[in-house]
């Protein structure tokens, strides 16, 4: 697992103005230029970070896939019970969604095999820590050994694509509903009795 960078101020100040800038009007229609004038920096300084806004895109992404996963590393390795620790991560994941917003998301999905592969590749990390999980956790006997951890990463995995698509959950269920729902899911439907019991 990758550590934090310690980033310089100038870095700080450009990530957050791009951002802000491709939450708000998405990936392509943000210039150097306008997060240049956003984070009150000179194009030189941003170029002697970044080789060009797609450089600037990927370190980006890495910063924040490797925040979320010390942040996720960090609920996993609470002294706490699993039911609070799924429902800490549940809150979590709920609060990164409303932090990436639809312009940002649809464009990132749009820029490429390169871009499909580096979010496939952060997608397997933090498949296999949530895998890890729950092998603890059957391990220290707070979910039932007969569920299948794979199973249920494939699961989520068509959830998630259902969530947004055309006549998806988003529009049945509000997402208050969703998350209750899954928390009672993943807490009880783990930790319930075995099929046939």
């Amino acid at each position: 697992m990758k550590s934090i960078v310690n980033y310089t101020e100038a870095q700080r100040e450009i990530f957050k103005a791009g951002w802000e800038l491709f939450n708000a009007q998405g990936i392509r229609k943000t210039s150097v230029e306008q997060i240049c004038g956003k984070a009150n920096f000179s194009k030189v300084t941003f170029y002697k970070y970044f080789k060009n806004k797609e450089d600037f895109l990927y370190q980006l992404m890495e910063k924040e896939y490797t925040k979320a996963m010390v942040e996720v590393d960090t609920i996993f390795s609470l002294d706490e019970s699993y039911k609070s620790r799924m429902n800490r991560l549940v809150h979590w994941k709920l609060a990164q969604l409303d932090i990436w917003k639809k312009p940002f998301l649809d464009d990132l999905i749009k820029f490429g095999a390169p871009m499909i592969a580096f979010l496939q590749k952060w997608s397997s990390v933090s498949t296999q820590t949530f895998v890890e999980f729950i092998r603890r956790g059957q391990a220290d006997g707070e979910i039932r050994e007969s569920i299948n951890p794979q199973f249920i990463m494939d699961m989520l995995g068509s959830l998630i694509q259902n969530i947004y698509s055309e006549n998806g959950l988003l529009h049945r269920y509000s997402w208050d509903e969703m998350t209750r729902q899954l928390l009672d899911f993943f807490i009880y439907g783990f930790m319930g009795k075995e099929c046939g019991e």
